[in-house]
């Protein structure tokens, strides 16, 4: 977990980085949104009747993320890191009921994840 500096500043890095190949510009330009503001309001109840339902264990552990993570018995995979697929369908899909998103960029700076850039 990141701190909101370290957030904020790989925030900036990504932009900096994706300004290159999206216009932000306008009103029809790429925006930048914060997660925090429609997930951290949920309770980890909500997140599991809303979300996780949608998805079987199955289908998450034959994500290739999530199988290489489990072959690898030394390092294994927390909780927290597999459960992520579900905190990134919920951006998905709040990206698009709210913003009409189609494309959703995300990164890594320094090996943090960075919050997803939509247009």
């Amino acid at each position: 977990m990141l701190t909101p500096d370290k957030v904020n500043a790989n925030v900036r890095g990504v932009r900096a980085q994706l300004e290159r190949f999206v216009n932000f510009e306008g009103s029809s330009g790429a925006v930048v949104v914060d997660n925090g503001d429609w997930i951290l309001p949920m309770t980890f109840v909500d997140m599991l009747r809303d979300v996780g339902k949608h998805f079987t264990v199955n289908y998450m552990i034959n994500k290739e993320s999530v199988r290489k993570r489990l072959e690898d018995r030394e390092q294994g995979i927390s909780y927290t890191e597999f459960s992520y697929m579900l905190m990134q369908a919920l951006d998905f899909q709040h990206l698009f009921d709210h913003f009409g998103c189609r494309l959703q960029g995300g990164g890594t700076t320094n090996g943090a994840t960075s919050p997803p850039v939509s247009n």
